[in-house]
């Protein structure tokens, strides 16, 4: 193991990682996240985000461990569902708005 706190790069991801993850943790215990689709895109969103700075902070820390290639490949799935996901939420939220617009158009006085 290096000298890796030594290095301000290091320092950087950690000031990235720590309120990532503390928003994960947080969030996540403290709001009903669960209950609505945007809620669960968000939250799910943050999380790969969290693992992913987690992922490359222990590669600065412990360098090229055992097991590597199956967390990152873990790691990518997790990433790549919920990518999807947040992107399926999204496009539905959209159409939706859409067909409630076409359904019920605004009226002069809305704004």
């Amino acid at each position: 193991m290096t000298d890796f706190y030594k290095q301000p790069g290091f320092w950087l991801y950690l000031a990235v990682w720590l309120p990532y993850t503390l928003l994960v943790i947080i969030y996540g215990l403290g709001s009903p996240w669960y209950a609505s689709p945007i809620g669960r895109a968000f939250w799910l969103s943050k999380l790969a985000l969290s693992l992913l700075l987690t992922f490359v902070l222990t590669i600065w820390i412990f360098g090229q461990y055992p097991g590597l290639s199956e967390v990152r490949s873990a790691l990518m799935v997790v990433l790549a569902l919920g990518a999807w996901y947040q992107l399926a939420v999204v496009i539905r939220i959209q159409r939706a708005k859409r067909r409630d617009r076409d359904v019920n158009p605004p009226r002069s006085t809305d704004s």
